[in-house]
């Protein structure tokens, strides 16, 4: 109708970081949860080493799973699905560190209203800050802390833990964050520390900095991806909807629908 104010876009809340950046699929679990609270849509975007396996996908017992994800650029026109999200959704990305759309997101940001933030990858606390503030949600009072490899064979397990952070409205964190952002959760009311797959030592040292830990040995010595995925779906099967199935790296790009769906990751090639 002529004159009519135009229809409110829906709002999305977009993450996008390195592949390999250990922190990625914690803070990826932890934004799904916020964006929901808040009626956003959410995804994630992912660079990659680009290796002309052009198809994502593999055993990662023969695979670095560096190799493992997925189609290049240009030919899976990311740049065109990029731009239209800015300019369908009123979206607010958030950055860890350089990425390979970054110039395509700060060029876009002024015509599509984007909010556009990029942190640097060291910078997980203040990252969690901007979000918390941005969608204005209220810091939770615990943290759940997964481990990216806790032993042999268990490369990228930390994709699969997601319901930990999920159903718990937690913030997520990878084992290899740095002391003084430890000491920074503990600043923002963090007190709780749930761990997945984090060793022993790892532990004390948490506690003896004032969280209280708590281990459900959800990953446990000897573990595999199967064995390990397995007890973690069954944890959290009164919650689940549906299964994923898939290596690491799908389950990674995954994470956004399958907490959008309720669904819990199973391994498998």
């Amino acid at each position: 109708m002529e004159g009519s104010e135009p229809s409110p876009r829906p709002r999305l809340l977009l993450y996008t970081a390195r592949y390999q950046f250990a922190q990625k699929n914690a803070i990826a679990a932890t934004l799904a949860w916020v964006a929901e609270r808040r009626g956003f849509a959410f995804d994630v975007y992912y660079d990659a080493i680009h290796s002309g396996l052009h198809f994502g996908g593999g055993n990662p017992e023969h695979f670095d799973l560096g190799v493992l994800t997925g189609g290049l650029v240009t030919g899976g026109r990311h740049l065109e699905a990029a731009a239209q999200a800015l300019q369908r959704f009123e979206a607010t990305v958030i950055c860890s560190g350089r990425v390979a759309l970054g110039s395509t997101f700060a060029t876009l940001a002024e015509s599509s209203n984007a909010a556009v933030y990029v942190m640097s990858e060291d910078a997980v606390v203040s990252l969690y800050d901007k979000v918390f503030s941005s969608l204005e949600v209220d810091w939770p009072d615990t943290a759940v802390m997964l481990s990216r490899s806790p032993g042999p064979g268990l490369d990228g397990i930390d994709a699969y833990c997601y319901p930990e952070i999920l159903f718990r409205g937690a913030v997520g964190i990878e084992a290899t964050i740095s002391l003084g952002s430890l000491a920074e959760l503990r600043t923002r009311g963090i007190t709780q520390m749930v761990v997945c797959g984090v060793h022993q030592e790892q532990q004390e040292a948490l506690t003896a900095m004032g969280f209280q830990v708590r281990d459900h040995a959800v990953i446990v010595n000897g573990d595999d991806y199967r064995t390990a995925t397995y007890r973690l779906a069954q944890r959290w099967r009164d919650q689940q909807r549906g299964w994923i199935i898939g290596d690491p790296v799908l389950v990674s790009y995954s994470i956004p629908v399958a907490c959008r769906e309720r669904r819990t990751a199973i391994f498998s090639v």
